[in-house]
């Protein structure tokens, strides 16, 4: 998991809070979307709101980055996002530019939020079949599931445009 990734739950009953890292503790065999200390289950929508801001918190740290130059004689730092991201912008420097959250690491962060909400990986486990039994609970994952891929889709079609275009100058 990366370190910018912060899905923070927090019980609306207890007023509890929780970083959610896994979907269930395999030890416990427990799901970590029910509060530890009152076992109530998290607000779908208090959870698709935090998934939500994470995951706009995501695509805003990928474009609204600074780009750095990897030559120290250059030492060169620029605002915003550029097609030709590879080549330094100076006109006298041969450096590269590189983003400290490249498009690697978005499309890791997202896989990794997509994987988080997959309880059908669980089906096989009879330790885990309550997770796929909880209707709300299993409805809660889909529309988790739902809500990353849809992001996703959107940032792979908008990426396709970007190449499609870069290919046609």
């Amino acid at each position: 998991m990366d370190k910018t990734i912060s899905l923070q739950l927090s019980c609306l009953s207890c007023q509890h809070s929780w970083p959610l890292t896994t979907l269930v503790t395999t030890e416990e065999h427990k799901c970590n979307l029910f509060c530890s200390s009152c076992r109530t289950l998290v607000s779908k929508q208090m959870l698709l709101n935090r998934l939500n801001l994470v995951l706009r918190q995501q695509t805003t740290l990928y474009y609204q980055q600074t780009l750095h130059c990897k030559d120290q004689m250059c030492g060169l730092t620029s605002d915003g996002y550029r097609i030709d991201a590879d080549h330094c912008p100076e006109h006298t420097c041969k450096g590269k530019v590189y983003r400290a959250f490249n498009e690697n690491r978005l499309y890791n962060n997202l896989n990794f939020l997509k994987k988080l909400f997959n309880c059908t990986k669980y089906a096989n486990n009879p330790n885990f079949q309550y997770i796929l039994q909880n209707l709300e609970l299993r409805a809660i994952c889909l529309e988790a599931q739902n809500l990353i891929e849809t992001l996703l889709g959107q940032y792979q079609v908008s990426l396709s445009q970007m190449f499609s275009f870069m290919s046609s100058c």
